[in-house]
């Protein structure tokens, strides 16, 4: 398949890299505003903040899949107007529709501490990337997961749970699309990460086994 990434303005060469690794990937096409070279795919020159020139590129060069990984195209709404099934494109959207960022937690409370867990999700099943035991937040994740649908929230791909710890009684106080030690994870990805995405599309993500060359620490 042809994917297109496009990525935050920083130096994604692990994610790029991962993606142009994948089996299922022909041909790899990544945005070219980065201020750092990406060693991997071919870097080409779109207008990101509109929308119409990205599907006629992707028409045009006959992508498969597209990987939002920015937060500005994702709070402007790209990812609803690349995955609305009346677009003349047909593909996988990774990436989160842009009324997560509206969705409000508990995001006024304040603490000293803060819990990090990492996951990849089709929105349904979850999958976490954190080294640390998360038993306890399993229940609270899948209940985000349940409010997600409730509200029309779409999440594909990577999220961010942040869980405020007060005397080891923990609440949700953000949800993140993009991870903060994410080259990290990947780096020690072995599961095809193309092949991940799409079976979050394609509705087999439960079904996948995701392991680690190494435990992330």
């Amino acid at each position: 398949m042809n994917i297109l990434l496009l990525s935050n303005p920083t130096n994604n060469n692990v994610l790029a890299t991962k993606l142009a690794a994948s089996h299922q990937c022909t041909h790899l096409f990544i945005q070219a505003n980065h201020p750092y070279q990406i060693t991997a795919g071919t870097t080409v020159s779109i207008n990101v903040n509109d929308p119409f020139e990205i599907e006629a590129f992707c028409i045009a060069h006959k992508i498969n899949m597209v990987v939002i990984h920015q937060n500005e195209l994702l709070q402007k709404g790209l990812f609803d107007f690349l995955n609305d099934e009346k677009r003349a494109w047909k593909g996988i959207v990774i990436g989160s529709s842009a009324n997560l960022f509206a969705a409000k937690f508990d995001e006024d409370s304040v603490a000293d501490a803060f819990v990090i867990v990492p996951i990849i999700t089709d929105g349904t099943n979850y999958f976490s990337l954190a080294s640390l035991d998360i038993t306890e937040f399993d229940e609270t994740i899948k209940s985000m997961l349940v409010k997600f649908k409730q509200h029309n929230i779409i999440a594909n791909g990577f999220l961010e749970f942040v869980f405020e710890d007060i005397e080891n009684s923990s609440l949700v106080v953000g949800v993140l699309p993009f991870l903060q030690n994410e080259d990290e994870i990947l780096a020690n990805l072995e599961t095809d990460l193309a092949s991940v995405f799409a079976a979050i599309y394609n509705g087999t993500f439960e079904d996948v086994n995701i392991d680690f060359i190494e435990v992330v620490e």
